[in-house]
């Protein structure tokens, strides 16, 4: 808030210089570092996505790693549990059939836990393109604009986009401000 009302206070301290200045070549610079400020902003937002991307990524990992961690923990007690309730029958039973029916026990939990890492994975697949990107094209346009506008405009015209840019802000801060107070 403080930043913008510094800003704001800038805009309106150059457009107040701007009428007295003999020629527009102040209002040039300002034309040149607002094209290059936009640079500037897509260049940062374009980092900040990057990093957002590379945090998000590494999070649906983890949770990739933990959910495989404990359904491999409830495989194991589930076989343990199995393991336990067979080794309790009676001892006429055949070894060999305990052997092989363990065997196939533990083929079939495999084969249920490999279906169940694959849901994990599917369910905690992250896909970089659901987030925000860097609008280039809108990015671009400004720049181009205030490049152009540093060389076409005159000092009134100049006057003119400045106040209403002021206003903009100003307008925004108000909106800000009052949906803050909610």
């Amino acid at each position: 808030m403080k930043r913008t009302a510094n800003i704001l206070g800038g805009i309106l301290v150059v457009a107040a210089m701007l009428p007295g200045c003999a020629t527009p070549q102040p209002v040039r610079q300002l034309a040149g570092k607002s094209a290059a400020a936009a640079g500037l902003a897509e260049a940062s937002l374009r980092n900040y996505l990057s990093a957002t991307n590379a945090q998000l990524s590494a999070r649906m990992e983890l949770l990739r790693y933990e959910a495989t961690k404990l359904e491999e923990e409830r495989i194991r007690r589930e076989f343990n549990t199995l393991v336990s309730k067979r080794a309790r029958v009676p001892s006429n039973d055949d070894g060999k059939d305990l052997i092989l029916a363990l065997g196939e026990d533990a083929r079939r939990m495999r084969e249920e836990q490999d279906k169940r890492f694959e849901r994990i994975q599917s369910d905690l697949a992250f896909d970089p393109n659901t987030l925000a990107q860097v609008p280039k094209e809108k990015l671009a346009t400004a720049k181009k604009s205030f490049a152009v506008l540093s060389e076409e405009l005159t000092a009134r015209e100049w006057l003119a986009l400045v106040g209403g840019y002021a206003q903009t802000i100003q307008q925004g801060i108000e909106q800000f401000n009052s949906s803050k107070g909610k």
